[in-house]
């Protein structure tokens, strides 16, 4: 009988074990390593911190190049560890716009990696990442411009400020965009305009600095109706100096009538039976109490409860408006339910089905 034998001598093994050292060498270092921030870093930056954190705006600081990255790794690590940026993280949506800034926990690891490896450049593209101006009009100059806080400041320091105004406005139109020019970009913080007319109110729009105006979508525009005045809720920051407190609003205009019209339902603490079906589009919760929690619910005819907008803490400082990506059918019969007062955008069902044909 022949017996089989390996033709390789044991010496001849030794390139072997020498290229299969060099290959387990490779992976495990390939898997080791460092994130960069121009290839990791920067789009996690641009796409959650860079529009507040832009020069001029709301924020202490700016992040926008590889430079300002590296100044504050040990502080981005950090916040981002702690969830405490960005700052709403509100459960529900999902959200667009600020509300929707969320990191993922490969995001955070992402950042700690980087800020513990000495926070490494890489290669590729490095010009600073791009940002708003609270400088000019970012839609190009309004219809109408009204000016509010005119003669009033905003202190050094205290309490975030939330201060409303009252504007006499007369004549029905519809709005498509309401945009903002405030005096001090570092203190104006958001805006939510509104109309009034006796105990009939509604929603017009929002502005945020850093991310602009609030974008209601081709076809769209508010009916402010005649004989109602415009009262503007605008966010201020302290800054450690005196600010002024002057903002300059504009609306652009729809001169024709517009596709579809949404209307406002005003809902305060407690629940609402939805009269005639429709599809919601946002939540603005107000006067909501700091530090407690916030939620906002709708109890579908199937019986399921469904969590529209969950804050763990409300903050008054970033709680703004919460556009949904995904528009919620509300039925006839269906309740809804918020711990604090809260303004909700719907469309009826033959507005949203022509805006669906438009898109």
């Amino acid at each position: 009988m022949t017996i089989w034998r390996w033709p390789w001598r044991r010496s001849n093994l030794r390139p072997i074990r020498l290229i299969a050292v060099a290959c387990v060498w490779s992976f495990g270092f390939a898997s080791t390593i460092a994130p960069t921030y121009l290839a990791d870093v920067r789009p996690i930056l641009a796409k959650n911190c860079s529009p507040c954190h832009a020069p001029g705006s709301v924020a202490p600081f700016a992040l926008r190049t590889y430079e300002d990255a590296f100044r504050w790794r040990t502080e981005i690590a950090a916040y981002a560890a702690r969830r405490a940026m960005p700052p709403i993280n509100a459960e529900g949506g999902p959200f667009d716009g600020v509300a929707g800034l969320r990191l993922t926990d490969h995001e955070i690891k992402a950042l700690q990696d980087w800020a513990l490896s000495g926070a490494p450049k890489g290669e590729g593209d490095d010009r600073p990442i791009p940002t708003l101006t609270a400088e000019r009009w970012t839609v190009g100059h309004p219809d109408i411009v009204l000016k509010a806080g005119v003669g009033e400041t905003v202190g050094a320091t205290g309490e975030e400020a939330v201060r409303t105004y009252r504007l006499p406005f007369g004549r029905e139109i519809y709005i498509r965009s309401v945009d903002v020019l405030p005096s001090a970009p570092k203190s104006a913080h958001h805006l939510q305009l509104f109309w009034r007319k006796g105990a009939d109110q509604g929603f017009v729009g929002a502005w945020t600095s850093g991310f602009g105006p609030m974008a209601l979508g081709a076809g769209v525009a508010v009916r402010a109706p005649r004989g109602s005045e415009l009262v503007a809720r605008v966010q201020y920051l302290r800054t450690g100096r005196e600010e002024d407190a002057e903002i300059a609003i504009g609306l652009v205009a729809d001169q024709n009538r517009p596709i579809a019209s949404p209307k406002t339902l005003f809902l305060g603490s407690g629940s609402r039976l939805i009269a005639d079906s429709c599809v919601l589009v946002m939540a603005l919760p107000v006067d909501g109490k700091a530090g407690q929690p916030y939620r906002l619910s709708a109890r579908h005819l199937s019986g399921q409860t469904e969590t529209l907008v969950s804050l763990m803490e409300w903050n008054p400082k970033w709680t703004e408006t919460f556009h949904f990506q995904r528009p919620r059918y509300l039925a006839k019969g269906s309740v809804v339910a918020s711990s604090s007062p809260v303004h909700l955008l719907t469309f009826d069902l033959e507005s949203w089905y022509r805006l669906r044909e438009l898109h």
